[in-house]
């Protein structure tokens, strides 16, 4: 029976996911991600500390 997946896939058979961790020099976190054909770059920044709204 056709899955109607790309790539050949089962119906049960997940897509690899390639994670790159330290793909830029800032902002403080960084990654690349990739799962079939969807790949997303993502960023963190810190600051330490309490947010003005949460304070008082």
């Amino acid at each position: 029976m056709d899955s109607g997946r790309s790539y050949n896939r089962a119906a049960d058979e997940t897509r690899t996911v390639t994670i790159t961790p330290k793909v830029l020099d800032n902002p403080a976190g960084a990654c690349f991600t990739a799962t079939g054909k969807t790949k997303v770059l993502y960023t963190a920044n810190f600051e330490a500390g309490v947010p003005r709204w949460r304070e008082g």
